[in-house]
């Protein structure tokens, strides 16, 4: 009474869900690297950067949100033809 198919999906499953978290925290331990890397720089304390950081957080959240939206309109349209 052994379903082998089953028993297949399921270390399918396994090695994907592991496969999944190894990367994630691989990507995860590079992001961190680069993001002390990249703190220490002297362009975040510029009179420059102190001064646009805003405006540039303001319009790239507003684009990034502006992009999900019209990505998400096309879907939309293109599953209703």
């Amino acid at each position: 009474m052994s379903d082998t198919g089953y028993w297949q999906g399921l270390r399918r499953l396994g090695v994907v869900l592991y496969l999944s978290f190894f990367f994630l925290f691989l990507s995860l331990a590079i992001f961190v690297y680069f993001a002390d890397y990249l703190s220490g720089l002297e362009i975040w304390d510029s009179p420059v950067w102190l001064e646009m950081r805003v405006p540039l957080l303001v319009v790239g959240v507003s684009g990034f949100v502006a992009g999900v939206v019209a990505l998400a309109r096309f879907q939309g349209k293109k599953r209703a033809l």
